[in-house]
């Protein structure tokens, strides 16, 4: 059911799993876990959250369009019930069975994986302990989140958070 904690607490753990260099789906699931929470009505919290706080399901968030631009008011993909296009750079995505999906507009939308017409295509990264892959969707089913920008705000900005947490971790141990 989750701890209660806030997003300088997750930082914390952020900052922790970049000075050692842990590999996993951490970043990715946790900014899922926080779309759900802040764009996700009560239904879908309770399809979703259990799951996800448990680790049963793991989550990730594919923001970045073809053109590596990732704020939510440069996202492409059209909101529907089902999606088409690229997205790129994703964390996590080959261990996620449930993907939050930035649309056109500031929107969400959740995909569940596997799904028809999704597919992963692996690229090839810097860093080698957050593998990388960019999201291939056609005619996907999707189920869409809240209809105002907040929730996208919001993992934007928590994104920002534990990806500078992670990277101070990181510069503190090499120093």
């Amino acid at each position: 059911g989750g701890a209660g904690l806030e997003t300088l607490d997750l930082a914390v753990v952020a900052e922790t799993m970049g000075y050692h260099g842990a590999p996993g789906p951490f970043l990715g699931h946790a900014l899922a876990i926080e779309a759900i929470v802040a764009g996700g009505s009560e239904a879908q919290k309770e399809k979703w959250l259990p799951a996800l706080a448990s680790g049963d399901r793991i989550g990730a968030v594919a923001v970045a369009d073809p053109s590596g631009r990732w704020a939510n008011e440069d996202w492409s993909i059209a909101a529907g019930d089902t999606l088409s296009g690229r997205k790129c750079f994703m964390t996590g995505g080959e261990a996620a069975d449930l993907i939050v999906v930035g649309l056109a507009e500031g929107r969400l939308g959740v995909v569940e994986a596997p799904a028809a017409g999704l597919s992963l295509e692996a690229i090839d990264g810097a860093d080698r302990t957050r593998r990388l892959v960019d999201l291939v969707l056609e005619e996907t089913p999707c189920e869409l989140l809240n209809a105002d920008d907040h929730a996208a705000r919001r993992v934007r900005d928590v994104g920002c958070v534990l990806l500078a947490a992670d990277a101070f971790g990181g510069a503190m141990r090499l120093l």
